[in-house]
């Protein structure tokens, strides 16, 4: 009893290792000075940007270690607004 007791324990320990999910993104997030960091999970992408309505030309996202993208836009003013990535 005691070695199956031990191999379900070493079958959950592993099925929870690999059922672990990253932690959920907060993204669009606004700050107090107005500005809004843009995130976006993708760590298979080469590259991403973002098309906002308050600006005219797509703007680059960084890639950290992860394969997590950001983009601190400075001063988005208030309103409801479009956007998209590629």
């Amino acid at each position: 009893m005691k070695s199956i007791l031990s191999l379900a324990f070493v079958f959950a320990c592993t099925c929870t290792s690999f059922a672990q999910r990253s932690a959920p993104i907060v993204s669009p997030e606004v700050q107090d000075d107005h500005s809004v960091i843009f995130r976006l999970r993708a760590p298979k992408s080469q590259s991403v940007a973002l098309r906002g309505q308050w600006q005219k030309e797509p703007v680059p996202l960084t890639r950290d270690a992860e394969g997590l993208w950001s983009l601190s836009v400075p001063n988005v003013p208030a309103g409801v607004w479009e956007m998209s990535s590629r």
